[in-house]
């Protein structure tokens, strides 16, 4: 049985060591929210930040009727467990990002090689068409959009490469 839970039995019995306990975490549960709406304004991932954000909310709402109704207190347990959930993809969404930012940096410029574009802003291709022709290699490299990590701010478009430099660059237009 959780301590949330035990803790409303208890306090419904009247046992006063309990409800002590019971109070003092209830005291620590605004700060721990307002440190969990902190880190979600610095979550990368946008729609995770908003669920995050109105888990906040609810628990804020939760925990002021619990005052009135100790049975509320499951409640905001389950929203406090959502809440650590959430909190954990941030940070899986932030080591993403961190590692996605500190491999790809820069523009593309004309003349690059292969390996220097997969250290720019572009980094790996979504796909790779390739032609050969007589005495010459020819790549089209593909960018497509991702909604899941349109947050990193990958671009999108196509990049050519005429024996394995970079020629030719199209990006595709933002709305």
């Amino acid at each position: 049985m959780q301590l949330w839970v035990a803790a409303i039995f208890l306090l419904l019995l009247g046992a006063p060591a309990v409800a002590d306990e019971t109070a003092a975490a209830l005291s620590r549960v605004p700060a721990a929210l307002d440190g969990a709406e902190a880190a979600f304004a610095s979550c990368p991932q946008p729609e995770t930040a908003i669920r995050g954000r109105k888990a906040v909310l609810d628990a804020r709402a939760f925990l002021a009727a619990v005052r009135t109704n100790p049975g509320v207190m499951l409640i905001l347990n389950e929203k406090m467990e959502l809440i650590r959930s959430v909190l954990e993809t941030c940070v899986q969404f932030k080591k993403i990002a961190e590692e996605y930012r500190s491999k790809c940096q820069g523009e593309v410029r004309l003349g690059m090689s292969a390996a220097q574009v997969r250290q720019s802003l572009w980094c790996e291709p979504t796909k790779i068409m390739t032609t050969e022709t007589p005495g010459h290699r020819r790549e089209e490299w593909i960018y497509t959009a991702n909604p899941r990590a349109a947050w990193l701010g990958r671009p999108e478009g196509f990049l050519y490469f005429t024996d394995g430099k970079l020629t030719s660059i199209e990006r595709a237009a933002t709305p």
